[in-house]
């Protein structure tokens, strides 16, 4: 029985004081077996008659039934739901047990896998790949946060866009870019009135001479509420495609 096909789905929860153990959902166990008796009724007497105890041997979860009155759901730890199927005493029992034996050596071998084993090695590798690029590719999610609340921490006032391009280490005219297709800034760079009224940008002109004749020239500048806000909308678009 494959993982992507599994007899009976597996999920993890805190069992005897370990995170992340393979457990059991009872309802799914009991399914399986074609037990006669209510669920209810079950398992409370299985954990009754062979002495199992809650944290140790199985984790209780009240949830919402479609009643709106909480249920009591029951994630048993793999050795409890060996005993269970066991009891049975019938052919659906020993199918479970042997699956839930198969299920502990797969997990074992995935812990410590045997490298003089090319084929187990390999596999080993593969999967240690692929924890490494989820980890990566979470912490480029992470970038914004941590360098945005760095910096924020300590903000005073505003910042100039070229600015908030250095803390995201990124150039003056790729933000300017990615504020205007978010539609933060119009096509002439500055904040559109919405935004303005929001606090998150604010516009200073300055004056300068050309030609004998003095100019205005108007700069748009970013709160750190406007800081805030462009960190979080970071974090939904992925640093990776916009900078």
């Amino acid at each position: 029985m494959t993982t992507q096909n599994p007899l009976i789905p597996l999920g993890s929860a805190e069992i005897d004081g370990v995170d992340g153990q393979q457990t059991v959902d009872a309802r799914d166990l009991h399914a399986f077996l074609v037990v006669g008796t209510q669920f209810n009724k079950w398992i409370v007497r299985r954990i009754q008659d062979y002495g199992f105890e809650e944290e140790k041997d199985f984790c209780p979860i009240l949830t919402k039934s479609s009643g709106g009155r909480p249920s009591r759901e029951y994630h048993l730890s793999l050795d409890m739901a060996k005993e269970l199927a066991m009891v049975e005493r019938n052919e659906r029992g020993k199918q479970a047990r042997q699956y839930f034996i198969r299920c502990e050596r797969q997990l074992k071998k995935q812990l410590h896998p045997d490298f003089t084993d090319p084929a187990e090695a390999a596999l080993a590798w593969a999967e240690q790949y692929k924890r490494r690029e989820a980890l990566e590719h979470e912490n480029v999610l992470m970038l914004p946060k941590s360098r945005f609340h760095d910096r924020i921490a300590h903000a005073d006032g505003t910042h100039t866009v070229e600015e908030v391009a250095k803390m995201l280490r990124t150039g003056r005219n790729k933000l300017f870019k990615w504020l205007r297709e978010e539609k933060f800034l119009t096509p002439g760079n500055l904040p559109y009135q919405p935004y303005l009224n929001q606090g998150l940008f604010r516009v200073v002109e300055k004056p300068f001479s050309k030609g004998g004749t003095t100019h205005l020239n108007r700069q748009t500048l970013i709160t750190g509420k406007g800081l805030i806000v462009i960190q979080h909308r970071l974090d939904n678009n992925l640093l990776g495609k916009m900078l």
